[in-house]
Parts: C-alpha cells; structure tokens; sequence
C-alpha cells in the first residue's frame, strides 16, 4: 500500500498474529520505525526485534488468549503505549534504519574483499 505509513501514524499498536517464522517481518519493523509498540507472536524473527516488555509483547505462537490480553493491556494503558512505542521507535532507529543497513552491508563486504585479498596472497 502506497499509504501505510499514514495508517501505522493513526493506530495505537500493531498487532501482529501471524504464525508464519518470518525471519524479517516488515510489519513489525514499520511499526516500530513509526513509534507504536508490537503485540506479537514469538516466532521467526520476531523475538529478535521486539524485546518483550520494553518495545512490545510477544506470547507464544498460537496462544490467542495471550495476544488478546496484551492488546488489551495495551489498550487500557495509555502511558504503557507511549513508553513501549517511544522505546520501539528507539530501537528501530538504531537497529533497523537506512543507515545502519548501509554501514552493516559495507562491513560485511568489506570483510569479504579483505578475506579474498589475504587468499589471493597465499596462492602465490
């Protein structure tokens, strides 16, 4: 959708239900990269992006009463929205920007043109 950063500004939180092990869900990192905390579940890379209790909620896969009862808590909880959203926001900028991506790529190449030097030495 062309609008999704529209519709993540006017939400509360994002829940995400699927059971799916993505191991690099887009939902959840928008979500974050907009401020609002994630209810999810624990499958996939989830866990590593949302940390339980500080920028969200993860419960177990599957378990329904789980993922309505944080929605709920979230719900009820203004301040605890803010807190875990404002957190959210925080970590994406500092895990999940265009920036860290870029320095992260440029690393790992640079490790790989630094490996492929020192063999290209050896076999000579």
């Amino acid at each position: 959708r062309s609008d999704v950063w529209n519709l993540l500004s006017a939400v509360d939180m994002v829940a995400v239900p699927s059971l799916w092990p993505d191991p690099l869900p887009r939902t959840v990192m928008e979500a974050m990269a907009v401020g609002k905390p994630v209810v999810a579940y624990d499958t996939g890379g989830v866990s590593e992006m949302v940390v339980e209790g500080r920028t969200g909620f993860l419960v177990a896969p599957g378990d329904v009463d789980g993922l309505a009862n944080r929605i709920m808590r979230l719900a009820d909880d203004p301040g605890l929205r803010h807190s875990l959203g404002a957190a959210a926001l925080e970590r994406a900028q500092l895990h999940f920007s265009l920036d860290q991506h870029v320095d992260k790529m440029e690393r790992i190449l640079m490790t790989a043109v630094d490996y492929h030097q020192r063999e290209r030495g050896r076999v000579r």
